[in-house]
């Protein structure tokens, strides 16, 4: 009972991991591709029912086993370029840096001064996509080329299109730019 019970899991583990490859794939798969991928789900599915019955049933086994999926599949193709996952990874680490590094309502809230917590945020994208594009590593190895101003023109874009005073790269503080993201 246990070898049969055991040789069960692992065949619907085989088949599981066998279709989320071809799913994971940043391409678009032929039709005999997205045939194989239904059919080691079906495996999979039937498997994962007769070892746990209904109640192993999750929401995303069901949109797997139901033909759900491989209906996105022959309509939309390859599934990869509609993931939000970079926006998400985005939007936890602004939190994050929200969370940690603003106190009691952010940059510029001392008397007289209005609220902000948009400057810091955009002052951490800022840093993280000069990083991520290059351009920071360009800019700190040859400080006399024309990089500088295009610099100052990306913060001032940045600064007047979210209604922040207009500030020059030049007077942010060369520690923000020390270490990548």
């Amino acid at each position: 009972m246990i070898s049969e019970f055991r040789e069960k899991v692992i065949s619907a583990i085989v088949a599981y991991k066998e279709a989320i490859a071809l799913l994971t794939m940043h391409q678009n798969l032929s039709a005999d591709e997205k045939e194989l991928f239904q059919e080691k789900i079906d495996v999979f599915y039937e498997q994962l029912i007769d070892l746990f019955g209904e109640e192993g049933i999750t929401n995303y086994i069901h949109i797997l086993g139901s033909g759900h999926m491989l209906y996105f599949l022959e309509n939309y193709d390859c599934l990869y370029m509609y993931s939000q996952q970079g926006w998400e990874d985005l939007n936890n680490r602004c939190q994050a840096f929200l969370m940690q590094n603003t106190s009691r309502g952010g940059y510029g809230s001392s008397e007289g001064k209005g609220k902000s917590y948009t400057f810091p945020i955009v002052r951490y994208i800022l840093r993280d996509w000069l990083w991520k594009t290059g351009l920071a590593d360009q800019f700190f190895s040859n400080l006399d080329n024309k990089l500088y101003s295009k610099f100052n023109c990306y913060a001032t874009l940045l600064f007047k299109s979210t209604s922040i005073e207009t500030i020059r790269l030049e007077s942010l503080s060369i520690s923000y730019f020390k270490h990548p993201i």
